[in-house]
């Protein structure tokens, strides 16, 4: 029965699959068919050898509608199998030699229901060359999904969220529900309940509806941060250890105090030096003054005082310090290069993600962080951070470089093992590069001091 309905009359146009070859039915003749395949060259093939290969299945036509069985498979869920299964085993026993009313009564459902589903099943059987996708139930297909409200109801409703809700005042929803009842009676238009009015502004996005009643600062939060599969015109990991280096400046989450008198000083700036090959930490600056080409040059003293090299590139932001006359004359007097990254935060992924991991596993665990000022109306006099600050900025230093030594010897999990093994792998791998070690002497301190 399989056989015969995948049986199908050849018309002009048609393709089909035969030896291995798709071609096109060009020609049909009394005693052979005339085939063309793409690149032009015909073949005359008997009908009775065509047909009786289409009957057996070894050939068979060529239709678009070849991953509609797969895709109706992949809909179906585990519910709707279980029923399609339930349905074949019932046509099994039909084919099998059963009465189709004992088979009926025996699963209690009437005759017209076996014969909706044998009539189904030699239909996607027809079509598709597979019966069982035909005894799959469509339910979530079911029901009416047309929209019963009025076109002109629906723009109203659209052109009321986008001139009284999404702009600049952030009115409450409730506003721009009264002014949609207004504009229904004076233009005569069905009007909607509030519950339907607030299904139109949840389908908003979300990005778009803070940007237009926060602004873009608030808007940002909201939108993929995602550069995966995203080509960007800097290079993010280089090809080998101090190849290329990540740097920026964030300013941390703890309230310090001076180691002299005990008097509250504010919250510093670190500067972080991140090797893109390795995930390590090759060199940082904590100051209390806000970000500066002084900034940099310590913290590339650190850096070549703890590994040797000067990197081939560093990726920098837009910040006016990273286009210092100072820092482009230190990169270009070790013959390095110097990669801006305009654009989003987001876009600088890399260091931005380890200031994250600084602020968590680090400075949030330490007293007197600044975690009970994001709600500053809710904070009590006795939670205030600079009150109950302790870290002065030599011990911080300090628990930064432990932590940093901590998490170069820790695995990573986009590597699968720590960034030191990471670094030291690199160096016995692509060579030590002498072109790029540079000696921490008096003429490399020199060459960093302010002028």
């Amino acid at each position: 029965m399989k056989s015969a309905s995948r049986h199908t009359e050849l018309r002009l146009g048609d393709r089909v699959n035969f030896c291995g070859n798709v071609c096109r039915v060009s020609s049909i003749h009394p005693q052979f068919y005339l085939l063309e395949d793409d690149a032009c060259s015909a073949k005359s093939i008997p009908k009775k050898l065509l047909e009786d290969q289409l009957a057996s299945g070894t050939a068979f036509l060529h239709t678009e509608d070849q991953g509609a069985v797969f895709n109706l498979l992949q809909k179906a869920g585990p519910r709707e199998l279980e029923q399609a299964n339930h349905r074949l085993k019932i046509l099994d026993e039909i084919k099998g030699g059963k009465p189709m009313d004992e088979v009926a009564k025996s699963h209690s459902i009437s005759e017209r229901t076996v014969r909706n589903w044998r009539r189904q099943f030699n239909l996607a059987e027809q079509e598709l060359g597979e019966g069982f996708v035909g005894l799959i139930p469509k339910i979530s297909a079911r029901g009416n999904r047309e929209s019963r409200l009025d076109p002109a109801t629906s723009s109203l409703i659209e052109l009321t969220l986008e001139e009284h809700y999404l702009n600049k005042k952030s009115p409450p929803l409730s506003h721009a529900y009264g002014l949609f009842l207004h504009a229904c009676e004076k233009s005569e238009i069905p009007a909607v309940s509030l519950k339907t009015f607030s299904s139109f502004a949840k389908r908003i996005d979300t990005a778009k509806k803070v940007r237009a009643r926060s602004g873009d600062k608030a808007a940002y939060q909201h939108e993929s941060g995602s550069n995966k599969g995203r080509k960007m015109p800097w290079d993010l990991s280089g090809q080998f250890a101090m190849d290329v280096v990540h740097t920026d400046h964030t300013q941390l989450d703890i309230e310090l105090v001076s180691s002299k008198n005990g008097l509250g000083l504010g919250r510093p700036w670190l500067t972080l030096f991140l090797d893109g090959f390795s995930r390590k930490p090759v060199g940082f600056a904590i100051l209390y003054d806000p970000p500066s080409y002084r900034s940099l040059m310590i913290g590339i003293r650190q850096m070549v005082k703890s590994t040797g090299y000067f990197p081939a590139s560093f990726v920098v932001d837009g910040g006016k310090e990273f286009q210092s006359v100072y820092f482009e004359t230190l990169v270009a007097s070790k013959g390095s290069s110097i990669q801006k990254r305009e654009g989003k935060p987001r876009q600088g992924a890399l260091i931005e993600r380890y200031f994250g991991s600084v602020t968590s596993q680090l400075v949030d665990r330490l007293q007197g962080n600044t975690q009970p000022t994001k709600n500053v109306r809710q904070m009590s006099r006795d939670m205030n951070p600079k009150r109950s600050a302790i870290w002065t900025l030599e011990s911080l230093h300090s628990a930064l470089d432990s932590f940093l030594g901590l998490y170069s010897s820790s695995d990573h999990p986009a590597l699968g093992c720590s960034p030191e093994y990471q670094f030291e792998r690199s160096m016995a791998r692509d060579g030590a590069r002498t072109i790029r070690k540079v000696e921490y002497n008096t003429d490399f301190t020199i060459l960093t001091c302010p002028p």
